[in-house]
């Protein structure tokens, strides 16, 4: 019983059902930290599925790095350091860091949906007629084309062959370009993340009819302690103090 108590403080769900916030941190020996984000994006329960006579969609919400290119660094979370995320209660925030100073941040930036056509002709999904709800986001989905376009501009339907499957990311379409003394980007503007409630809505125009996926989840921790901030603090707080 004191193991289990133990084990649920640390992981900061005595009355919190799931941790606060996630750091993955880029020195640690214990993992890799470019793999970080593939296993928790794995531990997302959240997934839409649909299944006709003319095709199957699956669709889950992805968590990337806040920036659209993800080489640069840029961090947007509201304490800029690991300790201030500690000591001023900040909840909801998945981020990367090299030991005090946190580096980038990444948040719900789309969703993943894979398409198989079984029909014998080709299949359209016309994005421009279409939207998505992720995050805090609702809107026309963006997956080509220019960035500074996004959401403006008319962009090339989806075509799926017939008997085939594509994958595509639609990303949120409202990414905004922001410059500082040292670097320029596009970024998606930062919000906490409820891990206990990750919910999607896809209306897609797929042909001449629409379709609507909806499901929702949540960011199973189960797996996921060595990125759980709390637990990392009291851990190693030296390192981050």
């Amino acid at each position: 019983m004191k193991k289990l108590l133990l084990t649920l403080l640390a992981l900061g769900i005595a009355g919190n059902a799931y941790a606060a916030n996630l750091l993955m941190d880029i020195k640690s020996k214990d993992y890799n930290a470019s793999t970080a984000l593939t296993e928790i994006n794995g531990a997302i329960t959240t997934l839409a599925e649909k299944s006709t006579e003319n095709y199957t969609l699956r669709a889950k919400p992805i968590i990337t790095n806040a920036l659209l290119d993800g080489t640069q660094w840029r961090s947007g979370l509201p304490y800029t350091t690991v300790k201030g995320m500690v000591e001023n209660g900040a909840n909801g925030y998945i981020f990367y860091s090299r030991g005090k100073i946190n580096t980038f941040a990444c948040t719900l930036t789309g969703i993943s949906l894979s398409i198989t056509n079984n029909k014998d002709t080709p299949l359209v999904i016309d994005v421009n007629q279409s939207s998505i709800k992720v995050g805090d986001f609702e809107g026309q989905p963006f997956y080509t084309g220019k960035f500074m376009d996004a959401g403006t501009s008319s962009q090339p339907p989806i075509v799926v062959g017939p008997k085939a499957t594509k994958s595509v990311l639609l990303r949120r379409s409202d990414f905004q370009f922001e410059r500082t003394s040292m670097t320029a980007c596009w970024a998606v503007p930062l919000y906490p993340i409820n891990f206990d409630n990750i919910s999607i809505e896809l209306d897609l125009k797929i042909d001449d009819a629409y379709e609507v996926l909806t499901a929702a989840g949540k960011l199973d921790m189960t797996n996921l302690q060595k990125y759980d901030l709390d637990y990392q603090w009291n851990q190693n707080k030296k390192k981050y103090d």
